[in-house]
């Protein structure tokens, strides 16, 4: 057996069955490699729909940020930690 790659056992129902492998006759591919393209295809669609579903968050923390005060640069706020008197 090829590293990486495992034999698994698995139920399907005939109806969902017969379309793999309409899918794979298309594909002139074996019904195990259509299972794993349209598992991967499957996969690949959720993570891009949730990334899609991140950008309306994603575009609040960017206006929340753009209205905050931009930070001071560091030897001002060193300057500014010093006491009055010069001693440290």
């Amino acid at each position: 057996m090829k590293k990486g790659i495992k034999t698994i056992s698995m139920t399907i129902s005939e109806n969902l069955l017969e379309r793999v492998q309409a899918y794979a006759n298309s594909l002139n591919i074996n019904r195990s490699a259509a299972i794993s393209v349209l598992l991967s295809q499957a996969l690949e669609y959720k993570e891009a729909i949730s990334a899609v579903e991140m950008m309306p968050k994603l575009n609040e923390i960017m206006e929340t940020m753009k209205q905050r005060k931009p930070l001071r640069r560091f030897e001002e706020a060193e300057s500014m930690s010093e006491p009055p008197d010069g001693s440290l």
